[in-house]
């Protein structure tokens, strides 16, 4: 279950960073929102990490972009990533630190 990788890109102390997690879960869920100016996508990720694959030291963040699978190219910054991948903004990052198993839960848009 736990067989796929994400790529995570985040400012760290003004450094555009890569952070390459495998053994995480990931899955789309798409759908539209239906509001005044009519229908607009929802689609998002759901990301779940174990947090024993989680690399030590490290901690995901709102506002942080996330690649599915492992890329091998470096950005120097947000808006050079976002043009050449196919990525997704965490929007929610919760540590589930309870139970036999604890996880990262990482929601994307």
């Amino acid at each position: 279950m736990f067989d796929q990788s994400i790529s995570i890109f985040q400012e760290i102390d003004e450094e555009f960073t890569k952070t390459v997690i495998k053994g995480v879960f990931c899955t789309s869920i798409k759908g539209i929102s239906l509001e005044s100016k009519g229908e607009v996508e929802a689609n998002s990720v759901k990301v779940i990490v174990p947090v024993e694959n989680m690399p030590n030291g490290f901690e995901p963040k709102e506002g942080s972009y996330f690649c599915k699978g492992s890329v091998l190219a470096d950005y120097e910054d947000s808006t050079s990533l976002v043009q050449s991948e196919p990525t997704f903004l965490i929007v929610s990052c919760d540590k589930m630190d309870y139970g036999n198993r604890p996880v990262y839960l990482l929601i994307g848009r």
